[in-house]
């Protein structure tokens, strides 16, 4: 009886670690970047180190926005190999 209503509710954090470039152990560098596939990010739960005392929901978010802001910046900034020079655009 108890089996159809039963429903996991645990959060999956720290399945995708986070950490220095040069640690062999992470899969995610600071910049969500993964590590040996080129462009790919990883904005979400899984990058924590450890599941937080609340809901990850908000936890979540933050991380999201901060990848997209990161996502903005690295997209402004060109080199012109031409020119020699970086440009903003």
């Amino acid at each position: 009886m108890v089996r159809p209503y039963a429903v996991g509710s645990n959060h999956q954090v720290s399945t995708c670690r986070m950490g220095a470039v040069n640690d062999p152990t992470t899969v995610v560098d600071p910049y969500l970047r993964g590590k040996r596939l080129k462009r790919l990010r990883v904005a979400d739960s899984s990058v924590m180190r450890t599941i937080p005392s609340a809901n990850t929901n908000a936890a979540t978010k933050i991380i999201a926005e901060k990848a997209a802001g990161m996502i903005k910046a690295s997209r402004r900034i060109k080199y012109n190999s031409k020119y020699r020079k970086t440009i903003v655009l």
